[in-house]
């Protein structure tokens, strides 16, 4: 988020704070008393089958431990999008892995293998298709510079640690939208190229730790050929420019000409 309380307090509800504590309730949402994993499988138990779709946009603990206290609840689901990962592009945290199987590599692989079988439908969405899409700092300024509103301002500044993040890593003034277009392809909004692999999670080396891994030879030999290519990889997706596009609209929508 940019720091944006500490940086923009202005742009704050003044009772933030009390109002996500739960001590308040916010007039947008109600705040579950269950943790995570809980709150997973009460809704996934109280809806009809196949009409949630868990849309995972971190480290996918909170997955894993909802396999792990109730095995066949995620049959329930209709499928489970997950931003994460890197198969053939390179890692933001390391050479070869992408920060969310990096943080957690071992919920990672209990996700990919409790999902094999057909029991519910895995969607990754891996940095080869979030690195193609990308918001760039000229385009936002140029979208939103003259838009005198607090929401325009508050966009703009928690974008900026976003920006220096990809220049150094990159080079390139621009955020890649990792989360947006997981969600979007969540929604049905877009519609990216699949391809069924059987994706492993190393867990254990130092040098590859939280790296996806595929076997891409063209008649691999077992043990290391995995027969279940269950996973539903996303790689690319025509025309990115315009998600970017039609992100912003649906943010800042354009106003009318009088």
């Amino acid at each position: 988020m940019g720091n944006i309380t500490i940086t923009h307090p202005h742009l704050m509800d003044p009772e933030w704070e009390n109002r996500l504590s739960g001590d308040k309730q916010h007039p947008r949402f109600e705040t579950s008393p269950l943790n995570a994993v809980d709150e997973i499988i009460w809704q996934l138990n109280n809806h009809p089958p196949n009409t949630i779709t868990i849309l995972a946009l971190g480290p996918l603990t909170n997955i894993a431990m909802v396999i792990e206290k109730d095995p066949g609840v995620l049959k329930k689901a209709k499928k489970i999008v997950s931003m994460g990962g890197a198969i053939f592009a390179p890692g933001n945290v390391s050479p070869l892995a992408e920060f969310n199987f990096y943080a957690d590599p071992h919920a990672a692989s209990v996700v990919i293998k409790a999902t094999k079988g057909g029991a519910v439908p895995l969607v990754l969405v891996p940095l080869d298709i979030t690195h193609t899409s990308y918001l760039f700092q000229d385009f936002v300024v140029a979208r939103l510079g003259s838009v005198n509103e607090p929401l325009a301002e508050m966009f703009l500044n928690m974008l900026r640690d976003g920006f220096k993040f990809t220049a150094e890593l990159d080079g390139l003034d621009a955020v890649a939208l990792h989360d947006p277009l997981a969600a979007a392809i969540a929604l049905g909004l877009v519609h990216p190229e699949m391809n069924k692999l059987a994706v492993h999670v190393e867990c254990e080396s130092t040098l590859t730790y939280g790296a996806c891994v595929v076997d891409r030879r063209f008649n691999p030999p077992p043990p290391l050929t995995d027969k279940d290519p269950h996973v539903n990889v996303c790689l690319t997706f025509p025309e990115p420019e315009k998600f970017q596009a039609k992100l912003l609209d649906a943010i800042f929508p354009p106003k009318p000409v009088p």
